[in-house]
């Protein structure tokens, strides 16, 4: 058995249907599409900037930050170490501290 839809004039008849049907759809005018879209806007929650934020960094995969010194004294140590407890702290953040070594001082 032949679909109708796979002859020439099943695809005509399937055509003048489609166009019969877009021709028989209500025309809305913009302002009534406008309305709708700002009812749609208007009915949707309401979320906090720190709500979205939050989501945004759960779907994110953790931002890693090296921190990368040399300190002959240690001061820059404190700093490079202060750095990093500054970086944990925030929320999808991981630090890593690395000292380069003593030699490239040494002559």
């Amino acid at each position: 058995m032949s679909n109708p839809q796979r002859t020439t004039g099943g695809r005509i008849r399937a055509l003048i249907l489609a166009v019969a049907a877009f021709a028989a759809a209500p025309v809305r005018s913009s302002s009534a599409l406008a309305a709708d879209a700002v009812a749609a806007f208007a009915a949707a929650p309401v979320r906090s900037s720190s709500a979205l934020a939050a989501d945004a960094v759960a779907d994110s995969p953790p931002t890693r930050v090296p921190v990368v010194h040399y300190s002959l004294t240690g001061n820059t140590r404190h700093v490079a170490q202060a750095v990093v407890e500054g970086v944990k702290q925030v929320s999808g953040a991981q630090a890593a501290l690395a000292e380069l070594a003593r030699k490239l001082h040494a002559k």
